[in-house]
């Protein structure tokens, strides 16, 4: 008794048939199809059978290998479809949900019940009202400074790095201060005030609001920095870093973003002999590096993270101190390995060693990889005019 298929009916191919695939399966490529549509209605033995003759000689010669025929991108695709949805529905949710909350908390915000929902709007209604009055003075800043030029200090400086941090203060003498700080999600601080000019030069920020320190916060003294044409606003808690960036090529700086107030528009300006820094900052900027090599390596604490990631953090000692002319608050990069981008600052000092805290992020909290190593090479850094094409002796 012949076999066939419970399924179609058609009888079973011969396992050397060219349409046979992997375990038997037809391997019929999608382009296969029948030169003729006059048995296609036919639903007999005999009209299976023609067709199946007709699809087999349809298929060209390179179509009629006996390897199956497999789609690699069949479970990616359905998956990716999966994701796609996904997607869509928590985005929808996204939208829906802020929105629901604010129609259910509106009735209890304007009856004073809603204490929580209240306050919020409260903060940002104060927020926009802060960053108003800010930019109103700015305006008026403006106005004094553009009738002031070439004056000291007198003008519009930034700080940032164009993404979290887009620190902009104006300074005026009669005008006074205003400073906004916006980030990646919008204003982070709104203030205003008076500038007092001290006796020794400095310029003390007396603000109308609270000023945060940290965060959302602004300088409360500054030291006006002339270098050359260019025009730098920096604080007493930063002046040694601005001697660190000097070392380590960072300033002069050749565009806008930098870690420290410059007046807009003075980044294009070249920079002649040093800083006017206020000693004994001015005699620390070096012409010549001293490189260190570390000869201990001691961890001191381990943090986790809620990424499972974890902060180490080391003490290395390096070969040198302050008879090499290593003092504290020197920031020092790593040269040897040249590989990644390492920096410590020293924090203790003795006459023949200097040591300093590194700390890495690390994903693998049991077997950490990179970690600091006795061998490696810093440098301090130094001035090199020449290599700069803003710098002129």
């Amino acid at each position: 008794m012949r076999r066939v298929c419970r399924t179609c009916r058609r009888p079973p191919r011969p396992k050397g048939h060219p349409t046979i695939g992997r375990e038997g399966r037809a391997a019929t490529p999608f382009f296969a199809a029948p030169r003729s549509l006059e048995n296609v209605g036919d639903h007999s033995d005999e009209g299976r059978r023609r067709r199946l003759n007709l699809e087999d000689t349809a298929m060209p010669r390179f179509a009629r290998d006996p390897t199956p025929t497999i789609n690699p991108f069949r479970g990616f695709t359905a998956s990716v479809a999966t994701l796609v949805i996904a997607a869509v529905f928590v985005a929808i949710l996204a939208v829906a949900m802020p929105v629901a909350m604010s129609m259910s908390a509106a009735p209890e915000s304007e009856t004073g019940e809603g204490g929580a929902s209240g306050g919020q709007q409260d903060l940002v209604a104060r927020g926009s009202r802060d960053e108003a009055d800010t930019e109103r003075q700015r305006r008026h800043i403006k106005q004094e400074v553009d009738a002031l030029p070439g004056h000291a200090w007198a003008g519009q400086y930034y700080e940032g790095d164009g993404l979290g941090a887009n620190i902009r203060m104006s300074l005026a003498p009669r005008s006074g201060v205003a400073a906004t700080w916006h980030g990646c999600m919008g204003l982070y601080g709104a203030n205003r005030g008076r500038v007092v000019v001290e006796s020794d030069g400095w310029l003390r920020l007396a603000y109308a609001l609270e000023n945060p320190s940290g965060f959302g916060g602004f300088p409360n003294r500054m030291r006006p920095v002339r270098w050359g044409t260019r025009r730098y606003l920096i604080p007493d808690e930063k002046l040694m870093a601005f001697v660190n960036a000097i070392h380590h090529g960072v300033e002069p700086r050749p565009r806008s973003h930098g870690m420290f107030l410059l007046a807009e528009g003075d980044e294009s300006k070249s920079v002649e002999g040093l800083p006017d820094l206020p000693s004994p900052y001015r005699e620390r900027i070096r012409r010549d590096p001293i490189e260190v090599s570390v000869i201990m390596v001691a961890r001191e604490t381990v943090r986790n993270n809620q990424d499972k990631s974890c902060d180490f953090t080391y003490r290395i000692t390096f070969d040198r101190g302050a008879a090499d002319g290593l003092s504290a608050a020197i920031e020092l990069r790593r040269i040897v390995p040249d590989r990644g981008w390492e920096s410590a600052t020293i924090d203790q000092v003795t006459a023949e060693r200097a040591s300093a805290k590194i700390g890495f992020i690390l994903e693998d909290c049991a077997k950490p990889k990179s970690v600091p190593r006795v061998g490696w090479r810093f440098s301090t850094g130094a001035y090199r005019p020449h290599g700069n094409a803003l710098a002129r002796d």
